[in-house]
């Protein structure tokens, strides 16, 4: 059973300790929704405020869905976890031969020794977002260029940059793009008809806007996305 009125008072506790501008949260007790709440605003600019139907930028946690497809098509014999990247996407390749021994499995598992972006490179991409089918590989060919930072399997090194490959390999071996297989094979049979990975795909009026704490809370200057980082 759950207690509404201490789990209210519990997030209100929350949203305003952190400062944030807008938060919806529902729970799923045994199959039925027993709770929900919305705080605050979708964007502080627009002060429109959070609803029930607003749609969040979920960010890292969607590596649970590109890990969740990689192991569907891998229960159905379409891709050896153990095999290296480079038997699905034969254009991958980085600046350092250490390349040709990561595997799927390590890079579901942050141990590729790939890098990663740092916060000034992801600005930049998300300042010049792409949107057309290619974007996913020309992502992968514009790898060519980086170092390893570890050799495969040697060290746990977090890299948004091994998902985005991930995302690339699952529309190379499904024949299909990454979005239209995540829609199909994930978001629709568990349910979340509006969820997608295609920024125009959303409703704007319903898309709560990422915040920035410094030097004020304040909305981001531009949605962080770009399709080759979906």
């Amino acid at each position: 059973m759950i207690d509404k009125i201490k789990l209210d008072s519990v997030l209100q506790e929350i949203v305003s300790r952190w400062e944030i501008p807008g938060m919806s949260v529902g729970i799923v007790l045994n199959g039925e929704i027993a709770y929900t709440k919305v705080f605050g605003v979708q964007n502080l600019e627009t002060k429109k405020p959070v609803s029930p139907d607003s749609i969040f930028c979920i960010a890292s946690i969607s590596k649970v869905f590109t890990a969740t497809a990689i192991m569907q098509l891998a229960q159905r014999g379409a891709i050896d976890l153990d095999a290296p990247v480079q038997k699905y996407l034969p254009y991958f390749n980085l600046d350092d031969d250490r390349y040709k021994l990561i595997t799927i499995r390590q890079i579901l598992s942050h141990i590729s020794g790939l890098p990663d972006f740092d916060y000034f490179e992801y600005e930049k991409l998300w300042r010049n977002p792409e949107y057309d089918d290619g974007a996913q590989e020309r992502y992968v060919r514009d790898l060519s260029n980086r170092k390893m930072i570890a050799n495969p399997g040697e060290a746990f090194h977090y890299s948004n940059i091994g998902y985005n490959i991930l995302g690339d390999v699952i529309a190379k071996v499904s024949g299909m793009p990454f979005e239209v297989y995540m829609k199909e094979q994930i978001l629709f049979p568990s349910g979340m008809q509006r969820s997608a990975f295609l920024l125009n795909e959303v409703d704007p009026e319903l898309l709560a806007f990422p915040h920035l704490r410094t030097p004020g809370m304040t909305p981001y200057p531009f949605y962080p996305y770009h399709r080759g980082d979906a």
